[in-house]
């Protein structure tokens, strides 16, 4: 009776165990905690979510900071050269190059601003998300053809629709993490 008491309780504590590991794991993957201050700074700065910009950034370049997409998008949340020279004018960033946007501060600063502007500009952050990743202009050319938001989603591009369904999902899995890892 005893052992089988020992074997149920050590069953119970490496399940646990495990859980912790998983969960450890997945928030690592989704939100290393090597840029966690400059998220943090710059996302409130903004009056963004931290949790939603790292799960735009877990999307847009898994944390690498050198990655560069096939538009070119450069950096954490994969900042077109053409907007990180927009925004750092406008934020007085005066040395800027293009480069400038593979620093992890300056490519957060510059994105958390920028996507701020979108959400206010579109009034949410799914569209604000949606103008991010396909552009304000077709943004507008689908809002102007009418609709509802679900009808927007329908006719952004299918990367667009792909990319809004995994920010949501990571966000959702960062904010329940939050719940139990408290990561901010």
């Amino acid at each position: 009776m005893i052992l089988k008491k020992l074997l149920a309780i050590t069953i119970v504590f490496a399940f646990l165990c495990s859980l912790v590991i998983l969960v450890y794991q997945i928030r690592q993957r989704f939100f290393p905690s090597e840029y966690k201050k400059e998220v943090i700074i710059y996302s409130l700065k903004n009056d963004l979510d931290p949790l939603w910009v790292a799960a735009m950034i877990s999307v847009e370049s898994s944390f690498n900071t050198t990655a560069i997409s096939p538009s070119g998008a450069i950096g954490l949340m994969q900042v077109m050269p053409g907007t990180g020279y927009e925004v750092a004018k406008k934020i007085g960033i005066n040395d800027f190059s293009s480069d400038s946007l593979r620093n992890p501060s300056v490519n957060l600063m510059i994105g958390c601003w920028y996507f701020r502007r979108l959400k206010i500009r579109y009034g949410n952050r799914e569209k604000a998300l949606i103008a991010y990743n396909a552009g304000p202009g077709n943004l507008d050319k689908w809002l102007t053809s009418g609709g509802s938001h679900g009808d927007v989603i329908k006719r952004a591009f299918p990367e667009t629709r792909n990319h809004v369904r995994k920010v949501n999902k990571i966000y959702s899995i960062l904010k329940f993490l939050n719940m139990f890892w408290n990561i901010f």
